[in-house]
């Protein structure tokens, strides 16, 4: 039905914006690829982007059914919200062409059928420091003239209903579709027929508006950065999260040594395996490479840059991962040097217990 370069691109645009937390919290935000003229891979409702796979998380759609929704009779007449959505919904279930597991498309599909090849719509902490202003449009538009600014609707039919009526006018003026939409006290939207453009896009909006309204939030863009380097050693599915946890911070500035001491526990090992790794920078990539070599696996915790970040299959497993490495450091810290760690023998055993691999993977 698709190529593997479409899925390809889908997975990394959904994962790129899941695991930054100054773009997407908790469920929000969702992704698009369209296959042709007819079909689109959208996020399924209720998953994370961080979670997307090749196998799961999205639905596929029939874009000309998603299109005719629009001039559907029901829903332009219709004077009560709730109804309109609701009729919308059920003509949305008709569009769906693939579902796995009774998945249903993000609420915001009709925003996504009505753009680009390539769409990604995410909830930047610093766009929506100006978007949720009284006077967003003016500020935003100073400092990008060519992007689209959509007033606020309530999310769903209602906003797309205004994204297309603001991307007919977009158009007669410019001639072609926007690649920038600013929604107000919403998010952000890029969408492009490049996928390359998705994420310099994005990268570079947010870029901006940071520098513009004096708000640093690069320590978070770290997580791609840190990805890459995990997927250039071999590791495709995986996403990192940096650990913002008041305790941890503390102790990587006045105990550090701690961070590298080996598991006193099964779960240790497990979630956070044989010790964390620190990296300074893109230079010091042969540090995992070793890590590699001498475990047969990734390491889970790593110092980047100054930073703590946990590294999973997703972004729920590198927050369990974040409680079980606080409680080793906090038993670790009130033992005093008395500890008793586990021997490499054993730990060796753990890695490879097939108990333990399935509940990593549930």
């Amino acid at each position: 039905m698709f190529t593997g370069e479409e899925k390809q691109n889908f997975v990394s645009i959904s994962k790129f914006a899941g695991e930054r937390f100054d773009l997407i919290q908790a469920g929000g935000g969702n992704s698009s690829v369209k296959l042709d003229d007819s079909k689109m891979l959208i996020k399924a409702s209720g998953h994370l982007l961080s979670e997307i796979d090749e196998n799961n998380g999205y639905v596929v759609v029939d874009i000309k059914k998603v299109l005719a929704i629009f001039e559907d009779s029901a829903i332009i007449g219709e004077e009560n919200k709730r109804k309109r959505e609701n009729r919308a919904t059920e003509l949305m279930k008709d569009s769906i062409v693939l579902s796995n597991d009774r998945n249903r498309p993000s609420i915001e599909t009709f925003l996504h059928a009505i753009l680009y090849k390539n769409t990604l719509h995410t909830h930047p902490i610093s766009v929506n420091i100006l978007t949720c202003k009284n006077n967003w449009e003016e500020q935003l538009k100073d400092i990008f003239p060519n992007a689209l600014f959509v007033k606020y609707k309530t999310p769903g039919i209602d906003l797309a209903l205004e994204l297309k009526k603001e991307c007919v006018k977009y158009q007669r003026q410019i001639g072609q579709l926007p690649k920038i939409i600013f929604l107000q006290s919403h998010g952000l939207i890029i969408s492009s027929n490049d996928p390359r453009e998705i994420f310099t896009l994005t990268n570079s909006v947010n870029r901006v508006i940071e520098n513009n309204i004096g708000v640093d939030l690069s320590r978070y863009k770290l997580t791609n950065e840190l990805t890459t380097i995990m997927k250039e050693k071999g590791s495709n599915q995986v996403i990192s999260y940096l650990s913002e946890d008041g305790y941890l911070t503390k102790k990587i500035t006045n105990n550090r040594s701690l961070f590298y001491q080996p598991p006193l526990s099964p779960d240790t090992l497990v979630f956070c395996g044989y010790h964390a790794v620190e990296v300074a920078d893109e230079s010091e990539a042969y540090k995992i490479e070793a890590y590699y070599d001498m475990y047969h696996k990734i390491p889970k915790v790593v110092i980047y840059k100054g930073y703590l970040f946990f590294v999973s299959n997703t972004l729920k497993k590198a927050k369990e991962a974040e409680e079980v490495f606080k409680s080793h450091i906090m038993i670790l810290e009130e033992m005093g040097g008395n500890e008793s760690p586990l021997p490499l023998s054993e730990l060796k055993y753990l890695d490879n217990w097939e108990a333990e691999k399935f509940r990593q993977g549930v």
